[in-house]
């Protein structure tokens, strides 16, 4: 078939237009909002303790005798800091015909994969909420979600009663569990909100319509 001068051209150029990347270095950064506060330490490990809440006020008459409480440490968990790396190798001949400085600049790449480690390392502490392994318990020995999360007076929930699926109707109710919750000392201690909902991406499109409805 025949070329013109411009197809030749084309054809003999040296080069690529374009270089996809397959990661996106501006990604909005999610983990920050399951694990919460973050910090750097040097310590081999961290002792998480709960301490107990002090129980209401009771009036008091002139000269008489005030009751005492007592503030205790309730149950603590010990925590050892885990160290991640990632390595990158290339050979000598990739270098060496490395034409766009790709294998030169992994940095960017290095990057992304820590923070997809981080993104799955958040994820898990959802990921894992139900599960019974030691170590993904709390310091009360109850995994994160329960219905027996051991207090001074009674025991917290933070999960329905009998599992339900999810619904307008299943939103609501978990808006009023959290708006009745109660402290250590059986207190109230509501969660007023505003609340995040986060739900598996199946559920994405109908979380949104009831969250909205």
């Amino acid at each position: 078939m025949a070329m013109t001068t411009a197809q030749m051209g084309v054809l003999a150029r040296v080069g690529v237009d374009r270089i996809v990347k397959n990661y996106d270095e501006s990604a909005e950064k999610l983990f920050t909002q399951f694990i919460g506060q973050t910090f750097n330490t040097q310590q081999a490990y961290m002792l998480a303790a709960q301490v107990t809440d002090f129980a209401m006020a009771n009036v008091v008459g002139e000269t008489a005798a005030i009751s005492f409480d007592t503030w205790r440490l309730a149950r603590t968990k010990t925590y050892t800091p885990l160290m991640r790396a990632i390595g990158y190798q290339v050979s000598e001949q990739a270098k060496e015909v490395d034409l766009y400085n790709l294998a030169a600049q992994p940095v960017p790449k290095i990057l992304s994969a820590m923070d997809k480690t981080k993104e799955q390392v958040g994820a898990n502490i959802l990921n894992l909420g139900f599960s019974t392994q030691a170590a993904n318990l709390g310091a009360d020995g109850k995994s994160l979600f329960a219905t027996d999360h051991t207090q001074d007076v009674g025991a917290g929930r933070n999960k329905a009663t009998v599992a339900v699926a999810f619904s307008i109707s299943a939103l609501r109710a978990a808006e009023t569990d959290l708006m009745d919750q109660k402290s250590e000392k059986g207190d109230p201690f509501p969660v007023m909100g505003p609340f995040n909902l986060v739900v598996p991406t199946a559920l994405s499109l109908y979380a949104q319509e009831t969250a909205t409805s």
